[in-house]
């Protein structure tokens, strides 16, 4: 993988706006709120003094991913260097870090295109075509099935299953 990438990257991509317009917000921790984040935090805090401040993010997430938003995010929300201790943090920096893993925001700058794609939006209207037969409206005879319509399903099986389905409705 490059990137940001996985099942819920592929299902929201076709939402987001390609041209980098509004950053997609991530709650890292949704199954806190944010002043329990950060009770937990200031806990944390306070006992590992000695640890390294990465230890916070690397109790909540993968080592890879830890490591990473540490040293590319964390670090900076708390006004810290990224091989810092627990005790070189403020307490006061803590609700950074905490806003940050509640709301995560990053500007996408495009796709690994056509080559890596698992489904592409697009196509010909459904509108256009008759929906017993999906023969074209307007040309009789030809027939469209597929991703050659514009219908995109769910991740999941759903895009296949409009494709074998289409494909056995036209014929």
């Amino acid at each position: 993988h490059r990137g940001v990438s996985g099942p819920v990257v592929l299902q929201i991509s076709s939402y987001w706006d390609q041209a980098g317009g509004e950053p997609v917000a991530f709650d890292l921790v949704p199954d806190a709120e944010e002043e329990k984040l950060l009770q937990w935090l200031r806990k944390e805090h306070k006992s590992k003094r000695n640890a390294e401040a990465r230890c916070l993010v690397r109790q909540l997430f993968t080592e890879r991913f830890a490591d990473v938003f540490w040293q590319e995010y964390g670090a900076t929300a708390l006004g810290v260097a990224p091989e810092a201790k627990l005790r070189d943090v403020p307490q006061m920096q803590l609700k950074h870090l905490a806003a940050l893993l509640k709301r995560w925001e990053m500007h996408f700058g495009g796709t690994e295109g056509y080559p890596k794609a698992e489904v592409t939006c697009g196509g010909l209207a459904i509108e256009a075509l008759c929906p017993d037969t999906l023969e074209a409206l307007e040309q009789p005879g030809l027939y469209f099935v597929g991703e050659a319509v514009d219908v995109t399903g769910w991740l999941g099986g759903y895009n296949f299953q409009w494709a074998w389905s289409s494909g056995y409705t036209a014929g």
